[in-house]
């Protein structure tokens, strides 16, 4: 554990209630480094809109234009196709975590609503396709995964981008 996150030492010592099993289990964890690290300018987005986004809005673009990147896609090449995009997503700490400092602007509602998250990469490349966000908790990526399959078997798109983040801050 990063100890930006938490002093797992200061933690485990100053509780003595707690087991050796659960003491082990905090000494690990999945993070994403720089986390706060983003270029809004690349996407065209401001910095004060880009300081009010979620976490998971900025991991989201990242990781899919990199998916059409490696697939061989450019922006040109899906400018108004139809192209689905389908986001598994379920966290909102981001939101929890304005409210409680009262860090609100004008960008907020945008910057942590789960279905901006997902039109964000629709609006950015210009692509027409069906978007939508799934949240089902731990099966969110998986589901929109389903609708990605069914929108492509039904005709509903061409092309479909399935993405799944959940980042708790």
């Amino acid at each position: 554990v990063p100890f930006s996150r938490w002093d797992v030492d200061a933690i485990t010592c100053a509780d003595p209630t707690l087991s050796d099993e659960m003491k082990m289990r905090m000494m690990w964890g999945g993070f994403v480094h720089d986390l706060d690290k983003f270029d809004p300018s690349f996407f065209k987005i401001s910095p004060a809109e880009a300081s009010a986004m979620d976490p998971q809005q900025r991991l989201l673009l990242e990781y899919s234009h990199l998916a059409f990147v490696d697939a061989g896609y450019d922006k040109a090449s899906l400018q108004a196709r139809n192209v689905g995009v389908f986001v598994g997503i379920a966290s909102n700490d981001a939101s929890e975590i304005m409210m409680a400092s009262n860090s609100s602007s004008v960008y907020a509602a945008n910057g942590t609503s789960h279905s901006t998250a997902a039109g964000r990469f629709s609006f950015v490349y210009g692509m027409q396709g069906p978007c939508a966000a799934y949240d089902t908790a731990c099966s969110s990526a998986l589901v929109a995964l389903h609708a990605a399959v069914r929108g492509l078997q039904h005709g509903d798109c061409e092309l479909g981008l399935v993405a799944g983040v959940n980042a708790m801050l």
